[in-house]
This record gives structure tokens, sequence and C-alpha cells, in this order.
């Protein structure tokens, strides 16, 4: 005969290491109802871990030697947390996308729509200063031949923008804010994806494309959300 349930008490729950609001505290990027504004002033008032000026040190070389390559190879990724965001500061909340996988996917997309729609797409760093000692900024120009068929000749167009890396308590990329776009070739480059993939161009958080390709307001084009004191 088998034995019965044991009587006496249940055992106590297991504790959790964290609570939610100390995860959302460690971890800012996870809360869904925070702005990417919000984030920053949070994550700022963490303290400068001792290993912060070596991995801010890090993550300038990276970044240099590594985005030249954007359209060609891979970028590794240990600079970056896990949750890291990618912030379109230009078109709202709506284009905003987090992990370290979301973030990988983003580029690997880039580096699909440049090879079909492009020949010859390189991007040139044109500078790399930090305004303070929590943000990398890096202004670049990608220049690249649109691909036509029938025998047309189209001339090169570039693409201009500025990225913000911001920096936790750690010196790791945290956020990554692409601001002031070429409007002109970024419609150009959304109306051509759109032709090649109708399904994936219509929702930039399902498929990856990256947000700076897509469509505007005309208010949009004209004002900028992004505050630089933030």
């Amino acid at each position: 005969m088998l034995p019965g349930p044991r009587a006496g008490p249940l055992p106590p729950p297991k504790l959790q290491n964290k609570s939610k609001q100390q995860q959302q505290q460690s971890n800012p990027n996870n809360s869904n109802n925070s702005t990417p504004s919000e984030i920053r002033k949070e994550i700022k008032k963490q303290p400068l871990d001792e290993n912060f000026y070596p991995n801010v040190g890090e993550a300038i070389r990276t970044l240099r030697d590594e985005l030249p390559r954007v359209f060609q190879d891979d970028l590794s990724y240990d600079i970056y947390t896990d949750d890291v965001g990618l912030v379109d500061e230009f078109t709202g909340a709506h284009n905003h996308i987090y992990g370290k996988n979301g973030y990988k996917t983003v580029f690997k997309n880039i580096r699909i729509v440049a090879h079909v729609l492009f020949t010859g797409a390189h991007l040139d760093i044109l500078r790399i200063w930090q305004p303070d000692e929590r943000r990398i900024t890096i202004r670049w120009t990608v220049r690249a031949t649109p691909r036509l068929f029938g025998g047309w000749v189209a001339p090169d167009v570039s693409l201009d923008g500025i990225s913000e890396y911001h920096l936790d308590g750690e010196g790791k990329v945290y956020q990554h804010v692409v601001e002031r776009r070429d409007w002109d070739v970024s419609r150009m480059i959304a109306d051509r994806a759109a032709q090649l993939w109708p399904n994936l161009a219509v929702d930039n958080k399902k498929s990856g494309i990256p947000s700076f390709f897509g469509p505007l307001s005309q208010s949009q084009q004209t004002t900028s959300s992004y505050d630089e004191s933030s």
C-alpha cells in the first residue's frame, strides 16, 4: 500500500534573488513603461564600476574598428549589455528595439538590405568624441550606388547620421540612439524595400528592419525629440 500524503505545513516558497522592482532598477531597459530618456536618467544614478574606464576604451576601439565594415561583417557584441536598446528618437517609442538578439537581427537585416539594394556600400566615420564620460558619439556617413535593372545608371547616394552610445556604470553600451538622418535617402530606401519585401516593410517591430528606413510624417521630418543633455 502506498503511503498517503505527509501531514504538516507546506514548505516555504523559494525566495527570489531579486524583487521585480530591484530587477528593473538594475536593468531599466526591461521596464516597458519607461521612455529612453527616463532610462538614461535612471542609469546615470549608478556609481561607476572599477572597470568603467577600461571598458569605455574597449568600446571606443571596437566601434572605431568595426563600424566601417558594418555592411560586410557582423559586429562583436561584448561591449553591449544583454538588454541593449536601439532607439530612433525621431519616430517615437513604437520604433525602439530592446535586447541583444533584436540588436543583432537589426544589423543582420542592414547587411541584407545593403547587399540587395546597393553596390559598394560603405560607412565612413567622420568623428568620434565623448560629450561626457557616459556617452560615446560618432558622426558617420554612408555612401553607396543603387542597384538598378535594365541598364539604368544611378548616381551614388549618401546617408548622414549621428550615433549616441550611452554607457552604464560598468562602461557597457545599454542604449544606442540613432539621430539626424538624411530623410530623402531614407524614403528612397524605404520605398525600394517595400517593393521587394511588402510584408516585411509594413511592420518594423516584427521584421527587424531598422526604423530609420521607414517613412515619416511631415512633423517627424522637422522635429526632433532628442535631448542631448539627457
